[in-house]
């Protein structure tokens, strides 16, 4: 900034004794400095990154310090700059009215270059009205504190209005316009778009949860869900929108009415949450578990033992201390054994019986009974699969049967000791067996 503070007056100061291109550059130098200027005085970006740097060299610097060395800064460029700044409104205009160049230098805000420029107007309303329409009207919002220039504002913004050229100025943007269509300032508008982005997003989240508190103090729950999701997607603050999501969620799911669409609803709802946002909240996990817990009793009492498995099983999962999920469980398990034996999936339902037997130890003996049964059909299966292969001289098949059917009914035999139809059928078992052995031997 000081060098080419130095360098632009320097220039400008010999080019006023000399024509030609000499000027030319001159002007190109003091456009440069105007532009650093500028900047200087009115970005507190570039203020934030020195204040950064000279804490690390003195230590921590204060709002006071800060605007006092700002304050310094600009008094010691303001004088340098004064009788430039009014002879280029005076002898630019016509070439800036026609290239529609608009130099911050013209948006001053401090009041001794306003009192400047109102000088000027007075000595020439129409040239403060093709100043406006030259530097576009963001400069009017810094005018408009000053009564003195409010016809010519009103006429300045009223064309500027009309003008394509001048019309993005008029935006809310239209500080970041200046700053690259005019002052080709493209790193720093870079720059503070980028942090006026990110500004804004944590603004945006603020004010969706802002929103979402507000819903759910009316008990809007699912509008509140919907805001918080919405705000997560910004992942700006995430774990706290995370945290407030899965706060409203339960709340939400355990005021709901229980019927089976509604804990659909909900199940949907919380099992697309978890998977979104990867929650592992204790409240979140035990109020899903028992979601689940509800279905998968709907699904036993209906008679749907498959599916009350399945979901039973994601409550175990979750939560493994749900007593209600855990009884409905066993009972889904030995239901299903039972339905599977009838179908002839005879090695499946004593799959589901072994494990009714390791959740409930204490009912052993209940299960056992329940798998002899099983044992039974299914060594009757083979028994009868045994007679027929022999029948059609299907010797193998026949020998391998019987030994099947044989082994089943021990297991039988061993704990269903009084069931006479299987000692019965073990017995003639028991003799072939022996037959087989002796033909082996």
């Amino acid at each position: 900034l000081e060098l080419i503070h130095t360098q632009a007056i320097y220039t400008y100061r010999n080019a006023l004794k000399l024509e030609g291109d000499t000027e030319e550059k001159a002007d190109d130098y003091w456009k440069q400095a105007i532009a650093h200027w500028v900047t200087v005085i009115v970005n507190d970006l570039f203020w934030g990154i020195w204040r950064d740097y000279r804490s690390e060299v003195v230590g921590e610097i204060s709002d006071e310090i800060l605007a006092e060395v700002r304050e310094e800064m600009y008094q010691r460029l303001k004088n340098d700059f004064r009788d430039f700044r009014l002879k280029y409104i005076k002898d630019g205009l016509e070439e800036q009215k026609t290239r529609h160049e608009n130099y911050e230098v013209l948006l001053v805000r401090e009041y001794q270059a306003a009192t400047e420029m109102l000088n000027v107007m007075k000595e020439n309303p129409q040239l403060c009205q093709q100043l406006a329409i030259a530097c576009g009207p963001l400069q009017l919002e810094y005018w408009r504190a000053y009564p003195e220039a409010g016809t010519q504002i009103a006429e300045a913004k009223n064309l500027a209005n009309h003008s394509p050229k001048l019309k993005s100025y008029l935006g809310r943007l239209g500080f970041y316009h200046t700053m690259v269509f005019d002052l080709k300032r493209y790193d720093s508008a870079r720059d503070e778009l980028t942090e006026r982005m990110n500004e804004t997003q944590v603004l945006m989240v603020e004010v969706l949860i802002a929103r979402g508190h507000e819903l759910a103090a009316k008990e809007q729950y699912r509008e509140a869900i919907e805001t918080l999701e919405h705000a997560a997607r910004y992942r700006v603050e995430y774990d706290r929108v995370v945290a407030l999501l899965v706060e409203k969620t339960v709340v939400y799911v355990k005021q709901m009415p229980r019927s089976k669409a509604t804990i659909e609803s909900a199940l949907d709802l919380m099992t697309r949450l978890r998977v979104q946002h990867n929650i592992g909240e204790k409240s979140f996990l035990t109020e899903l578990a028992q979601l689940y817990c509800l279905q998968g009793i709907e699904y036993h009492k209906a008679g749907q033992f498959n599916q009350a498995l399945e979901t039973l099983r994601n409550t175990l999962e979750l939560d493994p201390n749900n007593l209600d999920a855990r009884n409905y469980f066993i009972d889904s398990l030995v239901a299903y054994a039972g339905e599977l034996a009838t179908r002839g999936e005879y090695d499946k339902a004593i799959d589901l019986l072994n494990e009714a037997t390791e959740w409930d130890v204490n009912q052993a003996s209940k299960y056992i009974a329940e798998g002899a049964k099983i044992f039974a059909a299914r060594g009757r299966k083979y028994f009868g699969d045994a007679n027929m292969a022999a029948t059609n001289y299907q010797t193998i098949d026949a020998i391998r049967n019987y030994l099947l059917a044989w082994e089943d009914y021990s297991t039988v035999i061993e704990y269903l000791p009084y069931d006479y139809e299987a000692q019965d059928i073990y017995r003639k078992l028991q003799s072939l067996v022996g037959r087989i052995k002796h033909l082996i031997d």
